[in-house]
């Protein structure tokens, strides 16, 4: 019996030392928590790709008062991502490590070049490395600016956008994608789909607004107004914020969204197809002031001055809803509401008689915005 127990053991103790002989001690590793991907700037090579990688500096992390930077970068150039990240790391003393990855950040020149972007979108998908749940964003300017950017309340920036992609959103909006998702719209019949963007100022970051995928590149791009205004009406938000100037400031309403609930209706009549939005929502009025002096109490909590803020936040959505889908269709021609999608489940027979002219029967859709506003609560009011 005793023979058997160290007999087994044995056997236990060699199956772990052989399940571990790779392992690589943590210090030997570059965790990357960033990369950026920026065009070369060389007419000779016009189809170089550069690369900035971000990884924290575990020493210093460790060791908080030694004056270690508390974090790294590396850049380099090459024709493939692949070339890149074997030529960085013959010039590192630690194995590249990308588990860790949390954002991947392209320059909106990069991505407004279909090859290039294309080819890198095929790498990061073929990569058993990259997980799909890393954020992707298109800067405005350079990525390598952004990935350099030092923030002073955390400066590993993949940490950074990871934190924000984690917290509650509150007031002004912004919108992350993950590279899953942009994969998947990508292969699309369409592949028309919005990235949101983000810039570098001095010692900070801001996301704002959003990049307009189409045949696989950059093509245009709506702020943060039209961008939530997108994301409602494709039913991908859940919260919000309207704010109502008017009287030259003298009118204010800020209205803050808690809970949306979109309907869409389809009609063909006469050959025209006509498509409606029947959107709920409820929220409370964060501050409201009003021309001619201050409001008391029980005026803002009557149920006829209620009603009336209803009705001007019901207005006031409808008519900016129709402003970005008429620029939709009109100025830019790109479904970006998955209208396509929804004929396609919808009237599949009506869809095989138009996806061919695709961009031209978007431009030419009849839309129509009901919004039904619902306050449940009051906030500051002068």
């Amino acid at each position: 019996m005793k023979k058997l127990l160290l007999l087994l053991l044995l056997i236990i103790t060699i199956f772990f030392n052989i399940a571990c002989w790779d392992m690589a001690e943590i210090e030997e590793r570059a965790y990357v928590t960033a990369i950026g991907i920026d065009t070369v700037e060389d007419e000779e090579n016009p189809s170089g790709i550069k690369v900035t990688y971000e990884y924290p500096n575990l020493s210093a992390s460790e060791k908080e008062s030694d004056g270690e930077p508390p974090r790294f970068t590396i850049c380099s150039e090459g024709p493939t991502l692949s070339d890149i990240s074997r030529e960085v790391a013959s010039r590192m003393n630690k194995d590249i490590f990308f588990k860790h990855l949390k954002v991947i950040i392209v320059s909106e020149d990069f991505a407004k070049n279909q090859v290039q972007f294309s080819k890198v979108l095929k790498a990061l998908d073929r990569s058993p490395d990259i997980g799909r749940k890393i954020v992707m964003l298109i800067a405005d300017g350079n990525a390598k600016d952004v990935i350099l950017t030092e923030i002073e309340e955390n400066p590993v920036i993949g940490e950074y956008i990871a934190d924000i992609n984690r917290r509650e959103e509150v007031g002004k909006g912004y919108f992350l994608e993950d590279l899953g998702q942009v994969l998947t719209e990508i292969r699309a019949e369409d592949g028309s789909f919005i990235i949101g963007r983000i810039r570098s100022g001095k010692g900070e970051i801001v996301l704002e607004g959003s990049s307009i995928i189409k045949d696989r590149k950059v093509v245009e791009k709506l702020n943060d107004m039209e961008t939530d205004i997108v994301l409602t009406l494709n039913d991908e938000s859940n919260k919000g914020k309207v704010t109502i100037v008017k009287d030259e400031g003298k009118f204010v309403i800020t209205y803050i969204i808690r809970r949306f609930h979109v309907e869409r209706e389809m009609k063909v009549v006469d050959g025209n197809i006509k498509f409606t939005y029947n959107i709920k929502n409820e929220g409370f009025i964060e501050e409201y002031m009003e021309p001619g002096g201050i409001v008391v109490e029980t005026d803002i909590m009557s149920t006829d001055k209620i009603k009336e803020i209803e009705r001007e936040i019901n207005s006031y959505m409808e008519e900016t809803g129709m402003e970005v889908i008429n620029k939709l269709q009109n100025q830019f021609k790109t479904d970006v509401l998955n209208i396509n999608e929804y004929i396609m489940n919808h009237d599949p027979k009506l869809w095989e008689e138009i996806k061919d002219d695709w961009d031209e029967e978007f431009s030419k859709i009849d839309f129509t915005i009901n919004i039904n506003t619902k306050i449940r609560r009051i906030g500051l009011t002068e």
